[in-house]
């Protein structure tokens, strides 16, 4: 996942380094915040965005949790990558902007 839009990848591929990867994107402000990065995946996915409430639903069980599958693999990379960041710390901010990213997304498709 190299773009906000890839995280439709999350619905065919559930390997560990998509879920770092998506985290690491929206943590590392590739598009600016969690709401730009949400705005970015409703602009390319325009027309599909009704159909991906499914993968926003499992993107959030996923990665929302301290003890949920993708937040385990973000925090066993990013601490491999940088170990002197708390791995509490890190298992927070990842749930956070993912939380943030799908409630944006959901509240922007309200809006609409």
């Amino acid at each position: 996942v190299a773009r906000c839009e890839d995280a439709g990848a999350t619905d065919t591929r559930r390997k560990a380094k998509d879920w770092y990867d998506i985290g690491y994107v929206l943590l590392n402000k590739c598009y600016g915040d969690s709401r730009h990065a949400a705005d970015r995946v409703r602009e390319v996915f325009r027309s599909d965005i009704g159909s991906m409430a499914s993968t926003r639903t499992d993107l959030k069980a996923k990665l929302v949790g301290s003890d949920a599958q993708g937040t385990m693999a973000y925090v066993g990379q990013i601490t491999q990558d940088y170990p002197d960041l708390d791995a509490a710390t890190a298992a927070a901010d990842c749930q956070l902007a993912v939380e943030d990213f799908c409630d944006s997304l959901l509240s922007s498709r309200d809006s609409s």
